[in-house]
């Protein structure tokens, strides 16, 4: 009996049902850019080895545009290669370790977008990322405060 091909797979059955119950639950929406007029599809965030589509946890599995699929698919490895260079550059493993736990603990009070708009700003931002760290320490250690 010959393998299925990803292609098959994604006529199968199981993935046509698993793939409009993730459209219905993001409201036919694309949920990067809110597009609900251009063709939609169902992307997945990771993939594991040797799954099927249809066994993806919903959690990793997201409504998105055509634009939106083909941006995602052709430049995010691009981009993750552009952010662990930098971490690379500027960074010690327990620095990272910092991060990769605020990351994976992170609740997202806002969208992704809005989050990742605000962490570019505040970082690039100089005065700001000063103010943001000064503050941190100053909770570290109470007797420093300046008023008192």
């Amino acid at each position: 009996m010959s393998k299925k091909s990803y292609q098959e797979k994604l006529r199968d059955p199981r993935w046509q049902k698993k793939r409009l119950q993730i459209l219905e639950r993001d409201n036919w929406e694309c949920q990067i850019c809110c597009d609900v007029e251009s063709t939609l599809h169902v992307h997945h965030r990771r993939y594991e080895r040797g799954q099927d589509p249809w066994d993806t946890p919903d959690d990793l599995l997201v409504t998105v545009c055509e634009y939106c699929h083909r941006t995602e698919s052709e430049s995010r490895s691009e981009m993750e290669s552009i952010l662990l260079k930098a971490l690379r550059r500027h960074f010690w493993y327990s620095d990272i370790e910092y991060l990769a736990m605020a990351f994976e603990d992170m609740e997202l009070v806002h969208f992704p977008a809005v989050i990742a708009n605000a962490l570019y700003h505040l970082i690039r931002d100089k005065e700001k990322l000063k103010a943001l760290v000064d503050n941190y320490l100053d909770e570290l250690d109470p007797s420093s405060s300046k008023g008192g």
